[in-house]
C-alpha cells in the first residue's frame, strides 16, 4: 500500500477548480433546457387549431418531394400587409388575437387534405398536394383575400381591418426543393407589397431576375425590425444669434449585422414599396420623444428635436392620431418637436396629406420644408399651410446662378420675416458658407462644419462640451482648409448613392485624416501650402466692402516679391514657424499676433491672397 502526501493548500485549489467546472457545466446544462423550453413555449403560444407549426408543415413538404411518383402541387404564402403598424397600435396580445381570427377564418375556407402552417409571425403556408387545379388555387387565393379583408372586432366594441399578400408557385416549375420554392414564393410576395398589398400574384422567372436583390434587403429588414437594429443617430442645429442650440435632428440609421452602419439611402425606398415605413416612423417619433425626455432631465431645460417624415407617411390617415397617442404616453407637448417634409410642392391636390399637416400644426407641431423645391408660386402654397420652418441646403445658397436666384432668395428671406418662419442653411460645411449665410441674413445653421451625426451617448457630450460655440467663431486659415476639406468628405459620404460608399474602414479613420492633415506638414512644400490656401474660396465672400477696400489699398501699397526669392526659399510650413517661435524668446510681440504676422507675410504671396481679416 502506496500513502500518497497531497498539500492541503493544493488540495483546496484542486476542489475550487472542480466545483467552478461543475457549476459551469451545470450552467450550461441550464441554459440549454431553457432554450428548449423557450422553443416549446412559443410553438404552444403560437398554436392555432388546425394550424401546423413551422416544423411540421416543412417536414411534411419535404417527405411529399421526396416520393418519387408525384407529379406537380401548389403552395400558397400568405404575409399579411403592416401587421406591426397593428402591433404598435393594439399591442402584441390583442394583434395576437386579431391574427389567431382572420387565420380560424381561412382555416374554414380551405378544402379537405389541404394543410396550413404558421412559417414566421404573420407569415403561414399553405401546401395542395396536388389534388386541385391552378385555377382552382387561384380561386381560393381570391376567396383568402376577401375573408381577411372582413372587419374583426377588438376591445369595447372596436373593429380593425387587415389585409394580406399572397404568393402562389408551383411544383416542380417555380422550384425542386422546399428551400426554391420558399425563395420563389417570398419574391412574388415582396412584389405584392411593393405594390400596396391586399392582392395574390403568381410567381414567374422575370420577377427572380428583378426583385432578388430588394426581396433580399425586404426580409433583412424584417430581421433587423425584430432584432433591434435600428438606431437613431442626432445632428445639433445651432442658433447663430443665441449662440445656443436651436433643434436637434434624428436621423436612421441601420446597423446591418454584416454591412455596417447605412444611411436610409440604401432601405428607406423599401421600407416604403413594403409598408414598413409606417412602423419606422413611429418607432422613431417615439424614439426622438424619448430622447427629448432624457436631455430634459440631464441639463434641465427643453431641447427641440427633429424628425424627418417621408411621403407615404404623410398620405397615412392616422399619422396625427398615432404622433398624438405617443405624446399622451410620455407627456409631453407637440411644440418641443419639428417634422421636416421634403418635396412641399408635389403634395398639391393630394387631401390627405393637405389634412394631416393642418392636424398636425394644431396640434403644436412645428412644420419644416425644404426650400430648394419652393419657386414663386411654391411661397404662395406655403400661405395656405402652417408652415414654421424653411430649410436651405448648400446647393441652393450657392454661388452658381446667384443673379437669378438672389432676387427669389431675398424674396423668401422676407416672407420667412414677415410670416415668422425659421430660416435653417443646410450643408454648412466650412466657415466660409456659414459667413455667406449670415451675410443673407440666415441665423441658424446645420451641417458638418459644427457636427456630423452622432450617436445618442456622443450628442450629449456635444451638449455638455458646447463644441458648437468655437465654431461660430472665425477660424485660422490653414485649420480651417484641413478641416472644411475633410468635414466636406465627410458630407457628401452621406449623399452618395450606396453602391459607391466607402469602406467601413474608411469611415473609421476620417478623424485621423484630419489629424494627419494638421500635424504632418513636413513633407508639403511652401508652393503647396500656398496653393491650398488659394485653392478655397475667396475671402472676399465673408468681408464687408470696408475692410475689402482697405485690403485693397494695403495690397497696392506693397512691392511683388521677386520670383527669385520664391524659388530660392524652400523652407517647409512648418520650418517657418519654428522660425517664428524661436523669436518670441526675444521680442515682446504677444505669441498669437507674431505668428499670425509670420505666415502671413513669409508664406502667403500677398500679391495673390484674395482678402485679408
Amino acid at each position: 500500500m502506496v500513502l500518497v502526501y497531497i498539500n492541503p493548500s493544493l488540495a483546496v485549489f484542486l476542489s475550487i477548480i472542480c466545483l467552478l467546472a461543475t457549476i459551469g457545466l451545470g450552467y450550461l446544462l441550464f441554459l440549454l433546457a431553457k432554450k428548449e423550453r423557450k422553443k416549446y413555449l412559443d410553438e404552444v403560444a403560437n398554436f392555432i387549431d388546425g394550424v401546423e407549426t413551422k416544423n411540421e408543415i416543412i417536414a411534411e413538404v419535404k417527405t411529399y418531394i421526396s416520393r418519387r411518383d408525384i407529379a406537380e402541387f401548389t403552395m400558397l404564402l400568405i404575409d399579411f400587409d403592416n401587421f406591426k403598424d397593428l402591433i404598435s397600435n393594439f399591442g402584441q396580445i390583442e394583434s395576437d388575437r386579431v391574427l389567431k381570427k382572420l387565420i380560424e377564418k381561412i382555416v374554414k375556407t380551405l378544402p379537405l387534405r389541404m394543410s396550413i402552417g404558421r412559417l414566421r409571425d404573420d407569415q403561414f403556408i399553405v401546401f395542395d398536394r396536388g389534388d386541385y387545379s391552378r385555377e382552382e388555387m387561384v380561386r381560393l387565393s381570391r376567396t383568402i383575400l376577401d375573408v381577411v379583408r372582413e372587419p374583426v372586432g377588438l376591445f369595447d366594441e372596436a373593429e380593425v381591418k387587415v389585409t394580406c399578400s399572397i404568393g402562389i408557385a408551383y411544383y416542380p416549375a417555380h422550384g425542386q426543393t422546399f428551400k426554391q420554392l420558399l425563395g420563389s414564393l417570398e419574391i412574388v410576395t415582396f412584389v405584392c407589397k411593393r405594390n400596396g398589398g391586399d392582392q395574390y400574384r403568381i410567381y414567374s422567372p422575370e420577377s427572380n431576375e428583378s426583385e432578388s436583390s430588394n426581396m433580399e434587403y425586404y426580409y433583412q429588414i424584417k430581421d433587423g425590425i425584430k432584432n433591434k437594429e435600428f438606431d437613431m443617430y442626432y445632428q445639433p442645429i445651432i442658433d447663430g444669434k443665441t449662440k445656443d442650440i436651436y433643434a436637434i435632428e434624428g436621423l436612421l440609421r441601420w446597423n446591418h449585422p454584416t454591412l455596417g452602419l447605412l444611411s436610409p439611402f440604401k432601405f428607406i425606398n423599401i421600407m416604403e414599396q413594403t409598408g414598413d415605413i409606417h412602423w419606422v416612423g413611429l418607432w422613431g417619433f417615439e424614439t426622438v420623444v424619448k430622447k427629448h425626455l432624457e436631455l430634459k432631465k440631464k441639463f434641465n431645460r427643453e431641447f427641440k428635436l427633429s424628425l424627418n417624415l417621408s411621403p407615404k407617411q404623410l398620405a397615412n390617415e392616422s399619422l396625427p392620431h398615432d404622433f398624438q397617442k405617443i405624446l399622451k404616453k410620455y407627456r409631453v407637448q407637440a411644440i418641443n418637436f419639428i417634422l421636416e417634409i421634403e418635396e412641399f410642392t408635389i403634395f398639391e391636390g393630394l387631401n390627405v396629406v393637405q389634412d394631416n399637416l393642418s392636424k398636425l400644426n394644431r396640434l403644436g407641431f412645428s412644420i419644416a420644408v425644404d426650400g430648394m423645391g419652393l419657386d414663386y408660386k411654391g411661397l404662395k402654397k406655403l400661405q395656405n399651410n402652417a408652415i414654421n420652418v424653411i430649410k436651405m441646403d448648400r446647393d441652393f445658397l450657392n454661388e452658381e446662378d446667384q443673379n437669378i436666384k438672389s432676387k427669389f432668395i431675398e424674396i423668401l428671406i422676407d416672407y420667412a420675416i414677415k410670416n415668422r418662419c425659421v430660416l435653417i442653411s443646410e450643408g454648412v460645411e466650412d466657415y466660409s458658407f456659414l459667413a455667406r449665410s449670415k451675410n443673407l441674413g440666415i441665423d441658424v445653421y446645420q451641417g458638418y462644419w459644427f457636427s456630423k451625426p452622432v450617436s445618442s451617448d456622443d450628442i450629449d457630450d456635444y451638449i455638455t462640451y458646447q463644441d458648437y460655440l468655437d465654431k461660430l467663431k472665425d477660424p485660422d486659415p490653414v485649420i480651417e482648409e484641413a478641416l472644411s476639406e475633410e468635414l466636406t468628405k465627410e458630407a457628401s459620404l452621406e449623399l452618395m448613392d450606396d453602391d459607391h460608399l466607402l469602406d467601413e474602414k474608411e469611415l473609421i479613420n476620417q478623424d485621423e485624416v484630419i489629424v494627419d492633415t494638421l500635424d504632418n506638414k513636413e513633407n508639403i512644400s511652401e508652393n503647396e501650402e500656398a496653393n491650398s490656401l488659394l485653392s478655397s474660396k475667396p475671402l472676399e465672400e465673408v468681408v464687408t466692402e470696408e475692410i475689402k477696400q482697405k485690403t485693397k489699398e494695403k495690397k497696392e501699397s506693397k512691392k511683388k516679391p521677386s520670383k527669385k526669392k520664391e524659388k530660392e526659399d524652400e523652407l517647409s510650413f512648418d520650418q517657418k514657424l519654428q522660425q517664428a517661435l524661436e523669436k518670441i524668446e526675444l521680442d515682446t510681440t504677444p505669441h498669437n499676433e507674431l505668428t499670425k504676422d509670420i505666415v502671413k507675410s513669409e508664406v502667403i504671396d500677398e500679391e495673390d491672397k484674395p482678402s485679408e481679416e
